[in-house]
């Protein structure tokens, strides 16, 4: 069975129940507006991509899906986005930092954007990682519902990752890298080696398959050198997993 067909079959049905419980909840609390909706792909669904980037959660979803313009459904007055896009934006997006930032990185180790999946940890989009880290108060979603939140986010992270089998994970900042390690990849911890755990950069082992991530909170003046030992790293993983 195919990626997509497992996605299809087996993580979407969940992704939609739990959306759908979510909203509602939301709803009833007036709809926030720090909550921007919900968005899983930021890429086509490809098997064995040289890179799977795993940011931490949305930002702007409506602006996100009107980019590609793939089908999306509004549930309880948030949207919500289950397809695939076309392309990785990284390949086209001239203004977004992340893809200017990302872009650079790929030109300067020699590697193509293309053939890479690209996922948020958690899907559904906040205005920031603050208001992704109060929803389990009342005025948004609560305790019992942020639980179940986390859980499949951890849970849907994992089986994507088994199902399309990446070369190499790429965590966008540190609390994606966190996320994934310690929560997504819980119940491989044995085989799990964490080589870098300290300063903006960080690098794992799984199954051989290396996961790294660098920090995205910076200064602007400080975004030269994570970029530079972001670039270095990856540089370096390319020449060990990629020959």
């Amino acid at each position: 069975m195919s990626a997509e067909i497992s996605y299809r079959t087996e993580i979407l049905p969940e992704i939609l129940e739990l959306a759908k419980k979510i909203n509602a909840k939301l709803r009833s609390n007036g709809n926030p507006p720090e909550i921007k909706g919900w968005k899983v792909w930021y890429s086509n669904i490809i098997e064995h991509p040289n890179c799977l980037f795993i940011g931490i959660n949305p930002n702007n979803v409506p602006e996100d899906i009107e980019y590609f313009g793939s089908p999306a459904l509004e549930i309880d007055g948030l949207k919500i986005q289950l397809e695939s896009d076309e392309d990785i934006r990284y390949n086209s997006d001239e203004n977004w930092s992340l893809s200017v930032f990302t872009r650079e990185v790929f030109q300067n180790v020699g590697l193509p954007l293309s053939h890479n999946v690209k996922i948020n940890y958690y899907y559904l989009g906040t205005d920031n990682v603050k208001t992704l880290d109060s929803l389990n108060e009342n005025k948004y979603i609560g305790e019992t519902l942020n639980a179940e939140f986390r859980d499949k986010s951890a849970e849907w992270t994992r089986k994507i990752v088994e199902l399309i089998k990446p070369k190499i994970i790429i965590c966008e900042g540190i609390e994606s890298f966190n996320a994934v390690v310690n929560d997504a990849l819980k119940p491989h911890k044995d085989k799990i080696k964490i080589e870098i755990n300290s300063g903006n950069i960080r690098k794992a082992t799984f199954e051989n398959i290396p996961i790294i991530g660098y920090s995205r909170i910076q200064k602007a003046n400080e975004t030269p050198n994570i970029q530079l030992e972001f670039t270095k790293l990856l540089n370096q993983i390319k020449i060990d997993y990629l020959a």
